[in-house]
C-alpha cells in the first residue's frame, strides 16, 4: 500500500490514537501491518539515537 508523504505524516502523527487511525484505516489487515511498521521504524530510530550518543559521549563529539 503507497500512500503520499502528505498522509503519512498525519498518520505518523496520530500513531498513539488508536480511535482516529480506526476511523481512517477500515482494513484490519492494513491496520494490523501499518502498525506493525510504525513500531519496527520507531525501535530502529530509537537504537540510531541510542549509537549517536554513545559515540558522543565517548568521542565528545
Amino acid at each position: 500500500m503507497r500512500t503520499s508523504h502528505h498522509i503519512a505524516n498525519t498518520i505518523i502523527e496520530h500513531r498513539h490514537d488508536e480511535a482516529w487511525l480506526r476511523q481512517h484505516i477500515h482494513n484490519d489487515a492494513h491496520y494490523a501491518s501499518l502498525m506493525a511498521v510504525i513500531r519496527e521504524k520507531e525501535e530502529t530510530l530509537k537504537q540510531r539515537v541510542i549509537r549517536a550518543l554513545r559515540v558522543f559521549r565517548v568521542t565528545g563529539g
